[in-house]
């Protein structure tokens, strides 16, 4: 795994390893059908950025970005505690994993195919 995607992949685990705290502390139950919608809604994101690759590679390079991406990504956590924690909290999950699932797997074609 290159470093860019070490690091994407540890801020992503940051904010899952937050999500699923929130969870806990809630005692909220997974809908598997919002996770669902999280994961697809991520490689709909994923595959929406590679129109326009170097701009957002550009944009996420910064700092800057990376981490009001983080702070978003755990306000929004905290705001599905608020607001409906099943849902919320379950689609974060599933968008975070699918993320993560295809960091993985972009990052073995790399190594396996070059």
């Amino acid at each position: 795994m290159t470093g860019r995607r070490a690091r994407d992949g540890a801020l992503a685990a940051i904010v899952l390893a937050w999500f699923l705290g929130l969870f806990a502390v809630v005692d909220a139950a997974v809908s598997i059908p919002a996770a669902i919608l999280g994961g697809v809604g991520a490689v709909a994101v994923e595959l929406a950025a590679t129109r326009h690759a170097s701009l957002v590679r550009t944009a996420w390079e910064r700092p800057a970005t990376q981490l009001v991406a983080l702070c978003l990504g755990m306000g929004v956590g905290f705001a599905g505690v608020v607001l409906a924690p099943t849902a919320l909290l379950s689609v974060g999950v599933g968008a975070l994993v699918a993320y993560l699932a295809m960091l993985v797997g972009v990052s073995t074609r790399d190594r396996v195919w070059g």
